[in-house]
């Protein structure tokens, strides 16, 4: 199981960071300055986490939730 996060052409994913809803990152994943990435979650708990993408062109935040 992958979350798919593509960003705008423009865009350089530097670091994609998995954060439970304690605030503790569960996952790291270090971007190759692609603007495509495949975060694995198979062995990631069931339960509503943050998805941290840090970019060259800032930081974007969104919830998801894994089941």
């Amino acid at each position: 199981n992958y979350i798919h996060i593509e960003l705008s052409s423009e865009e350089k994913i530097k670091t994609v960071e998995l954060i439970n809803i304690q605030g503790k990152v569960i996952s790291t994943m270090y971007g190759s300055s692609s603007t495509k990435l495949d975060f694995p979650v198979s062995n990631i708990k069931n339960g509503f986490y943050l998805l941290k993408v840090t970019a060259n062109n800032g930081i974007q935040t969104g919830k998801i939730i894994i089941e």
